[in-house]
């Protein structure tokens, strides 16, 4: 089996642009084309089907199921995600909740068709990397934002698919993953204290759970299950809270309990990182980390 294809029997997609025509056709007719897949020709904002890409539709019964003509293949998907994190979230005049809304239904819609196809192996890794990296990043970006705007639960959720299924297709491809290190332990760190997540560690490889990244997030989450107001006090510092129930972490800027001085010393830090020029090489992970 190729494993950039199919884990089993399914559907195989032949679609091979962004959106397919008979949507393109559909929400162009209905005027549902989002202002980003719009191009300024002659002072005013027009269809470009060469930037249309294929919206998030809820299952739902009596609906017809997609068919292959509906579904984008892998490469098709990468191509699509690249897209997304490369051109849209670098957007200097759109406002960083709009892109972030359209990147997560799209993204969305592009994680419903590698379902539909279950598709595996690296071109999921590769996908699931990018699309999880945006959740995070996006997590600390709008961490500001009034709930009507923004919802962090909701994001953390679709954080949590990412990296499980992430995970999992690390688990079954075979070879060594350039990025596994990160993406187990951000895991654990999503998971503070967590049975499944804990238990998960010692699923890895002895190679894996012997890294340094990897051993110190562990050694994190058992010290949050064992002592959990010491941890928290040392997630303050670091500008993290832990939500009521204690079974997430969220980054708020205004959380810091440094200084004023060293406070804002680090918020500039790490403000101009993630939104400096770059930020879609960051995403695609064209920069060392």
């Amino acid at each position: 089996m190729n494993e950039n294809k199919n884990f089993g029997n399914c559907k195989v997609g032949t679609c091979n642009f962004m959106c397919p025509p008979a949507e393109i056709e559909l929400r162009t007719r209905e005027r549902l084309v989002h202002f980003l897949e719009k191009t300024l020709q002659n002072g005013r904002l027009q269809t470009d089907t060469d930037k249309m890409v294929k919206e998030y539709s809820r299952p739902a019964a009596g609906k017809r199921d997609p068919g292959p003509n509906d579904l984008r293949p892998p490469e098709v998907l990468v191509r699509t995600v690249d897209y997304l994190l490369g051109s849209i979230t670098a957007k200097k005049d759109v406002a960083w909740k709009d892109i972030y809304d359209f990147v997560f239904d799209r993204s969305r819609c592009i994680r419903q068709d590698m379902v539909i196809q279950n598709i595996g192996g690296n071109s999921a890794i590769n996908i699931l990397e990018k699309i999880a990296r945006f959740h995070i990043y996006a997590g600390y970006r709008l961490c500001r934002e009034p709930i009507a705007r923004f919802d962090p639960k909701i994001n953390n959720q679709h954080t949590q698919e990412c990296l499980k299924r992430l995970l999992y297709v690390y688990s079954v491809v075979p070879g060594n993953h350039d990025n596994r290190q990160e993406f187990e332990s951000v895991y654990l760190l999503y998971n503070l204290g967590q049975t499944d997540a804990l238990m998960h560690f010692y699923d890895l490889s002895k190679d894996l759970r012997t890294s340094s990244l990897i051993s110190l997030c562990y050694r994190t989450s058992i010290e949050y299950m064992l002592d959990t107001d010491h941890v928290i006090s040392e997630c303050e510092q670091c500008g993290l809270n832990i939500s009521n129930d204690k079974q997430s972490v969220n980054f708020l800027k205004g959380s810091f309990v440094h200084p004023d001085k060293e406070h804002k010393s680090y918020l500039e830090v790490i403000d101009k990182l993630i939104t400096m020029d770059n930020l879609s090489d960051i995403l695609l992970k064209k920069l060392p980390p």
